[in-house]
């Protein structure tokens, strides 16, 4: 039901104009708001990226709260992680029954996945988590490094999900991939291994045929 309002929201969108449709837009963006965990980098400057593949960048998040000031005492661990689509893409064009079929594009960077990992509150032990979803990025043309590289403002926000919600059909089509990136990349990327040896127990729930992997990677 969740996922079907927002559908009417953006269908809806897609109809209107002017004023109209910016009231639309920011109605998606309440739903959105009000159906997802939102974290954004808790780097008030935002983090810059660059162009590789084969990376992660370890760092801190912050929960975004509903309402005028959030009191959370709470600090979130994660990780951004490049992912390139390696699935092809089909879309139903209209009423004809034709179909547009996009192809792979391997090795060619298409985003960039936010895994929230672990929280701690005050006062708490640490509780383990898995929370992805995609982080919106901006480009370093104007007042950064003028060379076009992805960045997070620190205003952008990634719309996550539970993981352990979904079977492995349901996740996105990328998360498994940005898990195997982790792994393979621990051995040579210290943020990686951070990440990888303070997740190792809940990737390996998920992925228990990972286990030998996820040994082998933390050496």
């Amino acid at each position: 039901m969740r996922n079907l309002f927002i559908l009417v929201v953006v269908a809806g969108t897609a109809l209107l104009s002017g004023c109209a449709a910016d009231v639309a837009f920011h109605a998606y963006k309440a739903v959105d708001a009000a159906s997802s965990t939102q974290f954004r980098v808790a780097n008030k400057d935002g983090i810059d990226l660059d162009f590789e593949l084969e990376k992660a960048w370890a760092m801190p998040f912050v929960k975004r709260e509903i309402g005028f000031a959030s009191n959370s005492k709470c600090e979130y661990s994660g990780v951004l992680v490049p992912w390139d689509r390696t699935w092809e893409i089909v879309q139903n064009m209209g009423d004809s029954g034709t179909q547009q079929v996009t192809p792979p594009n391997p090795g060619v960077m298409a985003g960039h996945a936010a895994l929230i990992y672990e929280r701690k509150c005050q006062g708490q032990a640490a509780e383990e988590m898995m929370y992805a979803g995609e982080m919106p990025t901006g480009r370093a043309y104007l007042g950064r490094k003028f060379n076009g590289a992805p960045f997070v403002p620190d205003h952008h926000n990634a719309s996550t999900q539970d993981m352990f919600r979904y079977s492995e059909a349901q996740r996105p089509l990328w998360f498994q991939q940005v898990v195997d990136r982790l792994i393979r990349l621990s051995p040579t990327s210290p943020d990686a291994k951070k990440v990888v040896a303070e997740s190792k127990d809940i990737l390996i729930k998920l992925y228990p045929e990972k286990a030998a992997a996820i040994d082998a990677a933390l050496k």
